[in-house]
């Protein structure tokens, strides 16, 4: 149990660890992440909401395929023991930011949120998509995202709950952030 969570930790570590701004050719991976830690136990749906924020590529156009993945990981020790049984809903958005005139536009991708439990071992994986990009894609300025936001429902406690997320170019299944 306990190599499989470092090898969770160390997975997560990497999607965390980067923010990729290149072509949108199939298969070609963007990745962003976020985290809390309690001082103590806290009760999940008392911490924040978790925000994974990426830039649109470039040339991710209209009618453009893809697939957001995201890793929702919780413990409830500091020694990192799973927090099984944590509930919430992941959401993700595209936002479009004009910075110049003050003006911005919000498009749900998903709504009201895909609902997770986490596990025995204190992950959920959640997926969005496929979806089809709409005229949101169309030629992104630098202040235009896709935003990731996670909720936590229940009261269960936990010290850390953690947020990784892929946008996967072109991906029509399922495909493990693991």
């Amino acid at each position: 149990m306990r190599n499989r969570v470092a090898t969770a930790l160390v997975c997560f570590g990497l999607l965390v660890g980067t923010a990729t701004l290149a072509g949108a050719d199939d298969g070609d991976v963007h990745q962003a992440g976020a985290n809390f830690a309690a001082a103590g136990k806290a009760k999940a749906n008392n911490t924040p909401v978790l925000r994974a924020v990426m830039s649109i590529p470039a040339d991710l156009v209209p009618g453009t395929v893809f697939v957001v993945n995201c890793l929702i990981e919780a413990t409830k020790s500091s020694k990192g023991k799973p927090a099984k049984g944590l509930q919430g809903s992941v959401a993700t958005f595209a936002n479009q930011l004009d910075v110049g005139s003050g003006s911005w536009e919000f498009f749900g991708l998903v709504g009201s949120g895909l609902p997770f439990t986490t596990g025995k071992d204190g992950t959920a994986v959640v997926t969005t998509g496929p979806v089809t990009a709409g005229a949101w894609a169309n030629a992104p300025g630098g202040n235009d995202n896709l935003s990731i936001s996670a909720t936590f429902t229940n009261g269960k406690r936990v010290v850390t709950t953690s947020l990784g997320c892929e946008l996967v170019i072109g991906a029509t299944e399922r495909e493990s952030v693991r």
